[in-house]
């Protein structure tokens, strides 16, 4: 079970490191690219982007939900699991609601904490 856990943790990271840099291309090529000025000819095809910081942490922010979001899911497939082949154990029982039980709290805290800072900053700014 570790070993699928690990291997479903390292494709979820290196799914998310090719969409990073490859939604970041596609950024720069249209914010660099549109300019039509030589140094946004240059830059693109070398890969180097201009990004502000704003757009970076939105970006770290989106695959850290992402990530959560996969952690989730995952934790509940494993519960799930768990309780089917319990087989009336009670101790798989509880061990996979005590499961279930923190992946909720941890996703509704997860979310819940988005949710009031977006409310935040959509009032500052």
């Amino acid at each position: 079970m570790k070993k699928v856990l690990i291997f479903s943790l390292v494709a979820v990271f290196l799914f998310l490191v090719t969409e990073f840099t490859n939604s970041g291309i596609v950024q720069a090529k249209k914010t660099i690219g549109d300019a039509g000025s030589m140094l946004g000819e240059t830059l693109v095809p070398a890969g180097v982007e201009e990004r502000d910081v704003g757009t970076m942490v939105a970006q770290i922010i989106q695959g850290a939900l992402l990530l959560t979001g996969t952690v989730f899911l995952i934790l509940m497939v494993y519960a799930g699991f768990i309780w089917m082949t319990a087989r009336g154990n009670e101790e798989q029982v509880t061990k996979a609601k005590n499961t279930i039980i923190a992946a909720i709290i941890g996703i509704t805290l997860v979310v819940g904490a988005y949710a009031i800072s977006n409310f935040v900053m959509s009032r500052l700014f």
